[in-house]
């Protein structure tokens, strides 16, 4: 399982000063996570900046968001699961950073959930590795298409048309070239060859019972000041929920270039 990378002591200067290093770990490790750097935003977007140009991945903009209460269960996603897609003109969010400025819900609550589904993939049994990376497959979100209703597994029984997005379910990271599989666990799998739905139920079986084992998730308990870089073409991320208070949330999107 892929772990938290943690480092204490940095400031937007140390990162920017250091950005050359922080790269390599962030190349070793998918999560860095960052004690008390007390980001201001204008300091989160010159630290991204700065990280992209040595880990070669273009900073979007400044977004801030709040959320209150979050009820329920647990849901893993992946930014941007249908990339590539036709005639979609913005690049993948391919990496995150993310600062917390005001936090009042408990340490132990709306924590940051990530699975690593490059990890994922290198635990799939030969076969379904091999379907994942050559099958031709379309994603689809729940409500889209007819299940199969064997199961809850999502695994999409209509034909794709033209103008679905095609490719296979796992890709490769566009920097390391390391096989990732690109299905967020709670899309439907559409099929080509309806004849390998087999497959597909198998695949949608193991990424279930694989996001859903403790033994594969890394938490990070938020507090205020706290700043966290993810490679997001690989992680799968969630929260967990939190039924009292807030959290506030301030985060840089980025791409990588090639």
């Amino acid at each position: 399982m892929t772990k938290g990378f943690t480092l204490e002591g940095y400031d937007a200067k140390g990162i920017i000063r250091n950005a050359d290093r922080v790269a390599k770990y962030f190349a070793e490790h998918p999560i860095l996570c960052f004690k008390d750097a007390g980001l201001s935003e204008t300091e989160l977007l010159d630290v991204m900046r700065a990280l992209g140009q040595a880990a070669n991945f273009l900073a979007g903009s400044i977004y801030r968001e709040k959320h209150e209460q979050v009820d329920g269960r647990v849901v893993w996603h992946l930014e941007n699961p249908h990339w590539p897609i036709k005639g979609y003109p913005d690049p993948p969010q391919t990496v995150g950073g993310w600062s917390m400025p005001h936090k009042t819900c408990l340490k132990s609550e709306g924590r940051g959930g990530f699975i690593d589904c490059a990890d994922m993939y290198d635990a799939l049994p030969p076969l379904l590795k091999y379907f994942a990376a050559t099958e031709p497959a379309f994603l689809e979100t729940a409500g889209e298409c007819e299940w199969l209703e064997l199961e809850p597994l999502e695994v999409c029984l209509r034909e794709a048309t033209e103008e679905e997005n095609i490719r296979p379910l796992a890709l490769p990271h566009p920097v390391t070239g390391r096989m990732t599989l690109r299905v967020s666990p709670n899309f439907g799998i559409g099929l080509l060859d309806q004849s390998l739905q087999h497959l597909a139920i198998r695949l949608k079986r193991f990424i279930n019972e694989y996001v859903e084992d403790p033994a594969n998730q890394f938490w990070w308990d938020w507090e205020e000041g706290d700043f966290v870089l993810v490679d997001l073409h690989y992680m799968c991320h969630t929260v967990s929920p939190f039924p009292k208070g807030s959290r506030t949330m301030v985060g840089v999107f980025g791409w990588y270039q090639n």
